[in-house]
C-alpha cells in the first residue's frame, strides 16, 4: 500500500518511521496521531484485506484509549488523580489497567504522571518566579517533602537548585 505517487501518504510514513527511531517519551502521541493518520489513508484508499481491517480496528480502539487517558492526565495533572481514575477513563479494571498501560507504555501509571508532574514542574520553574511550594501544588503535590523527593529522583537536585542551576547557566551565556 506504500505507492510512491501518493507523496502524503508517504510523507506521513517517512514521519513515522523518524519519530520511532528517537524512541524520545515526548514523541508519543506525535507518533501515534501519525499513526492514526496513517490508519485512516489506509481505510480511506481502501488498501487493505479483512484480516488488516480486523488488525487496524484493535489497534484504532487502543489507540483511541490511550488518546483519553493520556488527555485526562495532561488535563488534570494538577489534582489528585487515583489509579480508579484513571482506569475508569478507558473502561478497564483498574488491577488490568496497570498490565495494560506498563505493557503499551513501558512504565507504570503513576511513574508516567510523576514524571510528566515534574516535567511540567521544571517547566514551570524556569518561566515563573512563583514560589516553590505554589509551583507543587500546581502540579498535583499537596506533600512539599514529596514533591521535592520526587523532583530529586527524575532531575536530580531540589527544585531550588534546579532553579539557582538553570538562570545562573542562562546569565553566563
Amino acid at each position: 500500500f506504500y505507492k510512491e505517487e501518493n507523496s502524503k501518504f508517504s510523507y506521513f510514513i517517512d514521519a513515522f518511521f523518524d519519530i520511532v527511531k528517537t524512541r524520545a517519551d515526548e514523541n508519543t502521541l506525535l507518533a501515534q496521531g501519525l499513526l492514526l493518520t496513517i490508519l485512516g489513508n489506509i481505510f480511506y484508499l481502501k488498501e487493505f484485506t479483512a484480516k488488516e481491517e480486523q488488525i487496524a480496528s484493535r489497534y484504532l480502539k487502543y489507540l483511541n484509549k490511550t488518546n483519553v487517558l493520556f488527555r485526562y492526565i495532561f488535563d488534570n495533572y494538577d489534582k489528585d488523580i487515583t489509579l480508579d481514575d484513571m482506569s475508569a477513563t478507558v473502561n478497564l479494571n483498574p488491577k488490568y489497567f496497570c498490565k495494560f498501560f506498563k505493557k503499551k507504555i513501558g512504565k507504570s501509571p503513576f511513574t508516567y504522571l510523576n514524571e510528566y508532574r515534574i516535567n511540567q514542574a521544571a517547566s514551570l520553574l524556569l518561566k515563573s518566579n512563583a514560589p516553590i511550594t505554589e509551583i507543587a501544588l500546581n502540579t498535583g503535590y499537596e506533600n512539599m517533602s514529596y514533591f521535592i523527593r520526587q523532583f530529586k529522583y527524575y532531575k536530580h537536585c531540589t527544585p531550588s537548585d534546579f532553579r539557582h542551576f538553570s538562570k545562573h547557566k542562562e546569565q553566563s551565556f
